[in-house]
């Protein structure tokens, strides 16, 4: 009796676990596109990120012709921010902080820090 009951919502259990898990085959892709990028983000000129990427969520004057931008993507408990600096109008380096605790051991968080580039490397 207990295995017909089971056996009876399983189609509803599965239905809903696909539904939790929407998303998530993204997630090798928007890694595999902060791998991408992030080589390649001293040197380039600031207003080619801010093209593709869109504005920074903060951008902070330091001196003439040094500049810090933030980029940040988010969703519940994960997150990446991506701080760039930029001297002379060209990314001059970068820190990136980063987090998934939503999905436990399975991923880092990095991939958000693809989402944020996806843009510019496609």
């Amino acid at each position: 009796m207990a295995a017909r009951r089971i056996l009876k919502f399983l189609p509803l259990a599965f239905a809903a676990a696909l539904v939790c898990c929407r998303g998530y085959d993204t997630i090798p892709a928007e890694e595999a596109d902060w791998q991408r990028i992030a080589p390649t983000l001293v040197g380039t000129p600031a207003d080619r990120i801010e093209r593709c990427a869109g504005p920074p969520l903060r951008s902070a004057p330091q001196a003439p012709g040094v500049a810090t931008l933030t980029y940040r993507a988010a969703d519940l408990k994960n997150y990446c921010e991506v701080t760039l600096s930029v001297r002379d109008g060209r990314i001059a380096g970068f820190t990136v902080d980063y987090d998934a605790p939503e999905f436990l051991w399975l991923r880092s968080g990095i991939n958000y820090c693809g989402r944020i580039f996806a843009q510019c490397v496609r």
